[in-house]
């Protein structure tokens, strides 16, 4: 099966991307990242596991308002992740390069003139956090985007946690701005 011809982005739309689009995305990981934060102490009966899907209770508990963050948080750093060109290898769980998009109509970061990351640019040269710990925590909060948030299927094997997801967040949004 042939794929169609990617259609190259026009000067207009690659700005709409640069001004609107990325932003927009930035601005809610760095959010999402502060929801992260204030939730890192151990829930007695979750622990530091996300609750994705969970009913949320009104009244003492902030999960009604918690749960859009988290799950935007997890979908915005895979799609980020992906536009950058790094994915999740299904069959290994590992951190893969990709150097084409998924699909035609995917914007890539090779639309704006640059070179897709490798896995290595992608987990080191950050300060606060290890390449494992950054590796690990991409990782799980693709898996969990995947399979708790994109489609409903079973528990990842490897859940991400309100700190997964908080390096996750840091990190991506320092990758953009590289």
């Amino acid at each position: 099966k042939l794929e169609p011809q990617r259609k190259k982005l026009s000067k207009i739309e690659r700005e709409q991307y640069l001004i609107g689009h990325i932003p927009y995305r930035l601005q809610l990981l760095r959010f999402c990242h502060s929801v992260c934060e204030q939730n890192m102490i151990p829930h007695p009966d979750h622990d530091s596991e996300l609750r994705i899907g969970w009913a949320a209770v009104i009244g003492d508990s902030n999960d009604l308002f918690i749960n859009p963050i988290v799950e935007s948080g997890l979908l915005y750093c895979r799609a980020l992740l992906e536009f950058l060109g790094v994915a999740q290898d299904r069959k290994t769980g590992q951190l893969k390069e990709v150097a084409e998009p998924k699909d035609s109509g995917d914007i890539f970061i090779k639309d704006f003139g640059l070179p897709p990351l490798t896995k290595a640019q992608t987990v080191n040269g950050f300060s606060y956090a290890s390449p494992v710990e950054i590796d690990s925590a991409l990782r799980s909060v693709i898996e969990t985007a995947n399979k708790s948030v994109a489609h409903l299927t079973q528990a990842p094997k490897l859940a991400a946690t309100f700190p997964s997801l908080s390096l996750a967040c840091r990190v991506v949004v320092e990758l953009i701005n590289r």
